[in-house]
């Protein structure tokens, strides 16, 4: 009896050390760090949120699912740059430390360079305008270490072209935008400049808050112009809304650079679809976890641009918009269209 207890002892004390290792790989099995995504964005209006969802939906289909094999650190500045700052700071010095920093909006992408300094952590952007003027590359065509993403400046040439057939005597456009926003600033440059060739003139109207945008509308309506026109100007669209109604009252058609002011109420666009800008955005993501080097991802576009119109803003407008434009474009709202064509 005696002996048999010795060999058991001395079989344990044998298989203690694999034992051990079995128990601890199982332990780092268990408690294996995941993917960290950084993610910040500007503030909260459609096309931002159509964009961030377009990423999520990617990563999914490729197999990266939040709270499984990645984690998703979400933050939304609510539209105040400082803020914005500070969760970029917050974000690129969270242990374990990211992966990756994905910035939704000219503004965050600005403060995730800053605050990714020196930290090793790659950016991939979405839905900024103008790169260049924004300073977050020199040149779109030199790939940058450490920073790419996904632009969504807009078909200038097309925009002016669609407001012509859309408002037959157009003469003089108001323009409605926040000068702290470099892309919008450069958009809006460009605009008078090709408006101008077209004869058209251009009134702008700036709107550093949300609440300024009543005030401004009234004061381009003194002014006479004969519509709308809004870049991707993250303070004017996230009241989007409230300018739909405002136009309404005036019979202003507003017209935008993005897909979800037609949504909330703006008359039309041509424009990409954000929800594509963001699986685009997610493509990257994807080949940055694969291991693929930043610098073969160079800044891109997601592809086509689509119309949108807005049927309930026709209406109140007393706009006509011809037969061939309503064939080929995406009609909001869905309900109303749909009750249309039954």
């Amino acid at each position: 009896m005696r002996l048999r207890c010795l060999i058991g002892l001395f079989t344990l004390m044998a298989l203690w050390p694999q034992n051990q290792a079995i128990s601890q790989e199982n332990l780092q099995g268990t408690t294996k760090t995941p993917f960290i995504i950084a993610m910040s964005q500007i503030v909260e209006h459609p096309s931002l949120d159509a964009a961030r969802q377009g990423i999520l939906d990617a990563l999914k289909d490729y197999g990266f699912v939040d709270g499984e094999n990645i984690t998703v650190l979400y933050k939304n500045a609510q539209g105040n740059i400082t803020t914005g700052s500070q969760i970029a700071q917050n974000l690129a010095s969270h242990i374990p430390k990211p992966t990756v920093f994905v910035a939704i909006g000219t503004p965050t992408a600005q403060g995730a360079i800053s605050a990714t300094r020196g930290k090793g952590i790659p950016i991939v952007f979405t839905a900024v305008t103008d790169p260049i003027s924004s300073r977050l590359v020199k040149d779109l065509k030199i790939p940058v270490k450490n920073l790419t993403g996904v632009i969504d400046y807009p078909p200038l040439d097309a925009q002016i072209n669609l407001m012509k057939t859309l408002v037959p005597d157009l003469k003089t456009v108001g323009v409605l935008y926040n000068p702290g926003e470099s892309n919008s600033v450069s958009v809006i440059k460009a605009f008078k400049e090709k408006a101008e060739k077209e004869g058209i003139s251009v009134i702008d109207a700036p709107v550093t808050k949300a609440v300024d945008l009543a005030l401004a509308v009234r004061k381009l309506v003194g002014k006479g112009v004969q519509a709308l026109y809004v870049p991707q100007d993250n303070t004017v669209i996230s009241a989007m809304p409230q300018l739909a109604s405002l136009s309404y009252v005036h019979k202003l058609p507003v017209f935008t650079s993005d897909n979800g002011s037609v949504k909330e109420g703006a008359f039309a666009s041509i424009s990409y679809s954000y929800y594509t800008v963001g699986r685009k955005t997610g493509e990257y993501i994807k080949r940055l976890l694969d291991g693929e080097n930043i610098e073969n991802l160079p800044i891109t576009t997601p592809g086509t641009h689509q119309l949108y119109i807005n049927t309930t803003a026709r209406k109140a407008l007393g706009l006509k918009v011809p037969e061939d434009l309503l064939k080929t474009a995406v009609l909001y709202p869905e309900k109303e269209v749909q009750n249309e064509r039954k």
